[in-house]
């Protein structure tokens, strides 16, 4: 049987052979853990497209009859899905061109399109950035009846999760608050496509990526997963020809993400095996963390951690040891660990008013999904 890390190279090479679609380079001698690969890509958001390129080994190296049939489920319902969000975001766009709307388009679906086959790459809701008419854009899309989360006012569209960005990132630290000023001034930059949406330019679209995988690298609510780093990857890699090494090297370095760009490419050749050496070597400042990183997204008690919610002790000693184990990620979003402070004093309030006797029913969940980054 493979060992686990052998099974994430194998999950790997299955989103390279359906990416760039060509046979996997899967060793004869392997023997696959079918329901544990299974496992590991519908957590990291990669089921349809690891699927896709199980369909490209000879039948006889493919799963079981009924492990096909279950693959094949799990990704019909990925399918229907982008297909879902392809019909509402095309009435989306036409209630925006006939409202004079500009819509600008951001992750999710606008990424699914960039690849061969767009339906294999889950999408969870619909982003978008209205170019100044964020209220305008609440009131004709969803009748003002929305929430707002501090950067976007979220509501559902048509049965689909839809985000009407008033910013790109909360301003929660110098970086977030300094790139969502470069992104805003770059929307007088973005490019109309065929489909008539507008994306950033394509340095801007980078830079977005960047953070967005950055704060989830930051957040064990809402943790990084081996999706965030292929979309990363496969639009270096689409658009190296629009994108200058040394110029995208001093953006970075400007705001400062240069070190965290430095880490992303590395585990961009990791997950998608193509060589990035060109963006790497204009970089002044090189980040010693890549085996951390690759722990973070293949180990589950640090990738997802679930800490005890009953003993609360144990939750202050899990989330202290935690802490040491992932403590290398601050480094790469200033101020970070002073938001995070608020983890420790939801804690601490839970063991007093266990401690007082007094009762609660908040789970540590809870307390983490209110100070997201």
């Amino acid at each position: 049987m493979m060992v686990d890390g052998l099974l994430y190279e194998a999950m790997n090479e299955f989103v390279r052979a359906s990416i760039f679609q060509r046979k996997p380079c899967i060793r004869e001698d392997y023997v696959v853990d079918w329901d544990g690969l299974m496992d590991i890509s519908s957590a990291h958001g990669l089921i349809a497209m690891v699927w896709d390129g199980i369909c490209m080994l000879p039948r006889d190296f493919q799963p079981t009859r009924g492990q096909r049939i279950n693959w094949g489920l799990s990704a019909q319902e990925v399918w229907s899905q982008y297909n879902l969000h392809k019909r509402v975001l095309s009435e989306i766009i036409d209630k925006c061109k006939s409202n004079n709307i500009k819509l600008l388009l951001m992750k999710g679906i606008c990424l699914s399109d960039m690849y061969p086959k767009p339906e294999c790459r889950l999408s969870g809701d619909i982003d978008f950035f209205l170019c100044g008419d964020f209220d305008k854009g609440n009131k004709v899309l969803a009748n003002n009846d929305y929430a707002f989360s501090g950067k976007h006012a979220c509501f559902t569209y048509k049965g689909v999760p839809v985000e009407n960005h008033q910013n790109f990132f909360y301003h929660g630290t110098d970086i977030q608050k300094r790139v969502d000023d470069y992104l805003i001034a770059s929307t007088g930059q973005a490019v109309l496509t065929q489909r008539g949406y507008y994306v950033l330019p394509t340095t801007a679209s980078l830079v977005h990526l960047l953070l967005h995988s950055l704060v989830h690298l930051n957040n064990p609510d809402e943790h990084i997963v081996l999706k965030n780093i292929f979309d990363f990857a496969y639009f270096l890699f689409c658009n190296k020809k629009e994108l200058n090494p040394r110029s995208v090297a001093i953006i970075m370095r400007s705001l400062g993400l240069e070190k965290a760009f430095d880490l992303f490419l590395q585990l961009s050749e990791w997950a998608l095996s193509v060589d990035f050496t060109l963006y790497r070597e204009p970089l002044h400042e090189k980040s010693p963390d890549f085996q951390n990183a690759v722990s973070l997204l293949t180990n589950d008690s640090l990738r997802e951690p679930k800490f005890d919610q009953h003993s609360f002790i144990k939750q202050l000693r899990q989330r202290f040891r935690y802490e040491k184990q992932t403590s290398w990620k601050y480094n790469y979003l200033s101020n970070s660990r002073v938001l995070n402070s608020g983890l420790f004093k939801s804690q601490f309030a839970v063991l007093v008013k266990s401690l007082l006797k007094i009762p609660f029913n908040q789970s540590i969940k809870d307390g983490l999904k209110g100070n997201r980054l």
